[in-house]
């Protein structure tokens, strides 16, 4: 028997024709020497050769084979005189043979879909053809040719073509299932229509951008003012992957204008799928604006290397017949030193100039040439466009999903734009933690100025509000900031972080904010950026400070912190011996509070209460607002 060994030595295909798996996965199929072979998988082993003619006069070369879909135990082995053979490929018996009229070139099958057949007839037009069922041994049924198809076949068999799209060339998806759609896109139906529509959303990943400009883009365009809010509501889904796939020209000048005319249109369904799709179509923008930002940067370059050349003329060499008629041509010379000097100023001034013309020109951080503003303006009323809808959609939460890629599109200099859109995301407290984990994305795209100026003040604001969700959403964003300080070694912005943080939180008159504080340096603390010296001088100090703190809650916060993550361990240990007596006198004190819960957070044994619940608490000089509920932690 023949073993199955398999050695590629470089990208590409190793075999002219593709080998097919068994649904369970025990068998490859591979096409060779007039025959399949069926290979084990386990063992590496050809379990037997099918479809095999031992006269060698009378074997037909094998073009294609596929399992059939009507039972997962049949191979389909077609040949190249027309005739489709299933075979039992486990006991090697030939079920059955089915004999076409025309030259088959694939065939693919599809689960309770049937077996499709691509083939020639002798006038030399591709088709494709579907068999329903091998079993009954029904004739093939032609699905498209060059002649229109009816539009219950065009509907029925979209998923056909998306799932073929995978196997086959982008060369005959160009010659015959784009000149299908484009043709179909103007049928009388609706429904033929509306299938077209949501067809070019999966045509434009199998072929070229240029091809997507030429036939899909126009399509499009045309479907999206049609009569019917179905075709019109299936353009604006499919939208966003036209516009990653095609030019900025077609993005800009075609694309931008429909999902504008979409996001006003009368239905409101129509206006909803525009508005679900806006934030992912914005951020197709950010391509090509890093392309341009590329371009600039190498411009100046280039500039600048011609600034220096024309800058450094050697003392010993002005005299040079090369230097002298070097651009920008000098008349009337006078060598003189002075004359000189003035004519070297006078060339460096002129290219520096160039320099801001193109800055001026290509300006990449004016909003004008990032994007059409109107789709701006419509991001930016999101929320208000959501409720104006009447329906109950996603769109709020699709927004605030998006905001990273649309912030990365805008750049940091038009941060302003949409500062107050990410407010309101993060006041609507159904999407709150969605907000500011988006924010806390945000820091790893900006630099550390940026995350200073814009991204901490947001996180301070939001850790200061009334509800306990909000806070704990705030802390993950603020925790963000800092390790990107610490990463870039942002000395500036470090300081003022962990001033606001002690003047803000630690010291704050506000119980809920001193445990905002513990929290802060928990989330902190498990970034891991600092090292346990550096950490404990930035934060276990205020910490410490806390120990005596009179509302129980910060005090059980603070246990609990210190306890579970600052002892025993490698960080502990990292520790001088001054912090970690510090932190052991704060345990001794922690182990001895008035407060059960307080000392059963550090270790110490929980006690069953002694005495009457209201009496102990009047013993308790606490905050008031902790007497009805001592263990609870935030202001639940």
């Amino acid at each position: 028997m023949k073993k199955l060994k398999i050695r590629q030595f470089g990208i590409g295909t190793i075999m002219k024709y593709r080998p097919v798996v068994s649904s369970d996965s025990k068998y490859i199929f591979t096409i060779g020497d007039g025959c399949v072979y069926v290979w084990i998988v386990k063992t590496g082993e050809c379990l037997r050769l099918i479809n095999h003619n031992s006269n060698s006069n009378d074997q037909q070369i094998i073009l294609a084979q596929s399992i059939n879909p009507n039972n997962q135990l049949q191979l389909c082995v077609a040949q190249q005189n027309g005739i489709i053979n299933v075979w039992d490929y486990e006991d090697g018996i030939l079920i059955h043979t089915i004999k076409v009229e025309f030259e088959i070139i694939d065939l693919y099958s599809i689960v309770n879909s049937g077996l499709y057949i691509f083939g020639k007839n002798v006038k030399n037009v591709y088709s494709l053809y579907r068999i329903e069922s091998i079993r009954h041994k029904s004739s093939p049924i032609i699905l498209f040719d060059k002649l229109p198809c009816l539009p219950k076949s065009i509907s029925f068999d979209k998923k056909l073509m998306t799932r073929l799209t995978q196997y086959i060339s982008s060369d005959l998806v160009l010659k015959y299932f784009v000149p299908t759609i484009v043709q179909q896109s103007s049928s009388i139906a609706f429904q033929t229509r509306k299938t077209c529509a949501t067809s070019i959303g999966d045509l434009v990943t199998v072929i070229p951008p240029s091809a997507v400009d030429q036939y899909l883009v126009p399509c499009l365009s045309n479907l999206c003012s049609d009569p019917f809010w179905g075709v019109r509501k299936s353009c604006a889904e499919v939208i966003h992957p036209v516009g990653q796939v095609c030019s900025k020209e077609s993005r800009w000048n075609i694309l931008s204008p429909c999902l504008i005319q979409l996001l006003q249109d009368q239905s409101r369904w129509v206006k909803t799928a525009a508005l679900r799709v806006l934030g992912y179509f914005i951020s197709t923008f950010a391509q090509s604006n890093i392309d341009k930002q590329t371009d600039i940067n190498n411009n100046k370059n280039d500039l600048s290397i011609k600034i220096e050349e024309s800058t450094k003329i050697n003392e010993n060499d002005q005299f040079n017949d090369f230097n002298y008629w070097r651009e920008p041509v000098i008349t009337n010379i006078d060598f003189d030193k002075d004359f000189i000097l003035n004519s070297n100023q006078s060339s460096t001034t002129t290219c520096k100039e160039s320099i801001v013309e193109i800055s001026k020109i290509s300006n990449e951080d004016d909003i004008n040439n990032i994007l059409p503003i109107e789709l701006l303006d419509f991001y930016t009323s999101l929320i208000e466009q959501s409720h104006s809808s009447g329906v109950e959609t996603d769109i709020v939460h699709q927004g605030a999903h998006t905001f990273p890629a649309v912030a990365l599109t805008l750049t940091n200099k038009n941060w302003h734009r949409i500062r107050d859109l990410h407010k309101k995301f993060s006041e609507d407290l159904q999407f709150v933690n969605e907000s500011f984990d988006q924010l806390y994305e945000l820091t790893e795209l900006f630099s550390s100025v940026d995350v200073g100026d814009y991204i901490s003040p947001l996180g301070f604001g939001m850790a200061v509000d009334k509800v306990a969700d909000v806070r704990h959403a705030a802390i993950k964003a603020l925790s963000g900031c800092y390790s990107k300080f610490n990463c870039e070694k942002a000395q500036v912005q470090t300081e003022v972080f962990l001033d606001d943080c002690h003047r803000v939180f630690a010291s704050s008159q506000d119980w809920k904010l001193r445990q905002v504080y513990i929290y802060l340096c928990k989330s902190i603390y498990k970034l891991n950026v600092d090292r346990p010296d550096q950490y404990a001088l930035r934060f276990i100090g205020k910490l410490l400070s806390l120990k005596e703190d009179p509302v129980v809650n910060v005090r059980l916060s603070l246990g609990t912190f210190i306890y579970q993550y600052l002892v025993n361990n490698e960080f502990y240990i990292g520790l001088s011996d001054d912090w970690r007596t510090q932190i052991d006198e704060c345990l001794q004190i922690l182990l001895v509070d008035r407060d059960r819960d307080v000392r059963a957070s550090v270790g110490g044994i929980y006690q069953p209460r002694q005495t009457d619940l209201s009496s102990e608490y009047s013993n308790d000089h606490s905050d008031s607002s902790i007497q009805n509920n001592t263990i609870t932690l935030g202001d639940q």
